[in-house]
């Protein structure tokens, strides 16, 4: 598992959703990260997703919620690799 594996799915895990019906294995939200150097998250920004979903807005924001869940910070990064992680793209989704 790659160092980015580890990080979609310890956040993934942090996620909280509320119950979904119907079409909820077709949400999706698109969050990008940006790390400060000690790998905190220091912003989380929703850049896209299934936007026309219904849950989508929960969804979201129950996303970023999780990129600063205390249980996941500092993320589990190579601090010596700063360059290459200080901006992360995160996929999630229920599937």
């Amino acid at each position: 598992m790659s160092i980015l594996d580890r990080v979609q799915t310890l956040l993934q895990n942090a996620w909280r959703l509320p119950a979904l019906s119907g079409n909820g294995e077709k949400l999706v939200v698109l969050v990008e990260l940006e790390l400060n150097p000690d790998a905190t998250v220091a912003r989380a920004t929703i850049v896209g997703g299934t936007t026309n979903h219904p849950a989508y807005a929960i969804a979201a924001e129950s996303a970023v919620a999780a990129a600063f869940d205390p249980s996941c910070n500092p993320l589990p990064l190579p601090l010596d690799q700063y360059h290459k992680w200080k901006k992360l793209r995160i996929h999630f989704s229920p599937q």
